[in-house]
């Protein structure tokens, strides 16, 4: 629930971000932050895929040494997968910031979507419990 929580805000916030950008910066600007943007929200939907599949593979066998085994190669394709989406990013980032098609400040803001979401889903439900205790 939080997870889906935090990509809705997410795409709230980049929706924001990306018109505030447009309105009071410029197209080039705004498109810095769609693409930033994008950019988080697939490589942490992505992230979160992988830690599902790590969690629900080794919950699934009853044996303790299967679980083990399987944890630790789950572990591992989990830390191959995030250094892949690392260098995808890369990959995608370089001729973007190369060519100057993007300006590096919305990228930067674009790509601070997902921690921003993560922060307002954080105060969002630490109000709600200080105001009505659950």
């Amino acid at each position: 629930m939080i997870i889906k929580d935090v990509s809705r805000c997410g795409f709230v916030c980049l929706f924001l971000l990306t018109s505030g950008g447009w309105f009071f910066y410029s197209e080039k600007m705004a498109w810095s932050v769609l693409a930033g943007g994008l950019l988080a929200l697939v490589s942490f939907a992505l992230s979160v895929r992988n830690v599902r599949r790590l969690t629900d593979g080794v919950m699934a066998d009853d044996d303790f040494a299967r679980q083990i085994a399987r944890g630790k190669r789950e572990t591992w394709k989990c830390i191959l997968g995030f250094f892949l989406r690392l260098a995808v990013m890369a990959f995608v980032l370089l001729p973007l910031i190369k060519h100057k098609w993007v300006e590096v400040f919305g990228l930067v803001v674009g790509l601070s979507v997902v921690p921003l979401a993560i922060s307002v889903i954080a105060v969002v439900m630490a109000g709600r419990l200080f105001l009505h205790g659950r």
